[in-house]
């Protein structure tokens, strides 16, 4: 027979057991609710995606709370770290694994009724993607309600670098478009990554030709064999 020492052990040892199932149970109780309160506070999420699997569109009441995470009124500044707060917390879903590093805030403004609007450019170290925007909507509360635009998922590759100067580039649009050289002149040259129908980013110089006040052509150079890639006509026919 066991002694009253020992059963009060074993009563021990079974006591500290419950005790032990209880506080897991508790927790993992609390953080279901943890979990389905911050799911509601969201409210209902659509999203719409491209055919390369990105986001064209993310739209909610309450996507990311800007408040909660700032006491101090919101400026430009803070306003830019706390999006990126969002597109980091969101990353899985975008296709962006550091969204700091991919975009580049280019505008922000504000309208009559107090929302917000931020416009990033995609970037490959430092290097704009032709067309590669996306716009993030903030409204009175602080509240992310929508996300749009047109971008890609982090780049697994590019193709190449840089390879003819801009004044070969320069000669190579000037080419493009003429069929008279002489009247037209080059206005700006910019280096951007322009994306092919494969996805892969291509290292490209845009080129915007202007001929006095009857339009103009943006022209897309290949950086690394001088051919077009694209063109975007905008010419005056009285």
């Amino acid at each position: 027979m066991d002694s009253p020492g020992s059963i009060n052990i074993i009563l021990g040892k079974v006591m500290r057991f419950i005790v032990n199932v209880f506080i897991v149970l508790a927790f993992l109780i609390i953080s279901c609710n943890l979990q389905y309160a911050s799911t509601s506070n969201k409210g209902h999420v659509n999203i719409e995606y491209r055919d390369n699997g990105t986001v064209r569109l993310m739209k909610g009441e309450n996507l990311f709370d800007l408040a909660s995470r700032n006491s101090k009124i919101i400026t430009d500044d803070s306003l830019e770290a706390l999006v990126f707060s969002f597109l980091d917390n969101q990353k899985s879903i975008f296709k962006i694994n550091k969204p700091e590093m991919a975009f580049e805030v280019l505008d922000i403004t504000r309208d009559e009724i107090g929302s917000k609007h931020i416009l990033l450019q995609q970037a490959h170290n430092g290097i704009p993607l032709w067309g590669k925007q996306i716009k993030i909507h903030i409204d009175s509360k602080n509240y992310i309600y929508l996300v749009n635009g047109d971008y890609i998922s982090t780049p697994k590759s590019i193709y190449g670098d840089f390879v003819i100067s801009e004044n070969d580039a320069t000669q190579k649009a000037m080419l493009a478009v003429s069929d008279s050289t002489g009247q037209w002149k080059i206005q700006k040259i910019d280096k951007y990554y322009f994306v092919l129908s494969d996805g892969i980013p291509r290292p490209s110089y845009v080129i915007k030709v202007v001929r006095g006040l009857l339009g103009n052509i943006i022209v897309i150079i290949d950086a690394i064999n001088g051919h077009e890639l694209h063109r975007i006509s905008n010419i005056y026919k009285p």
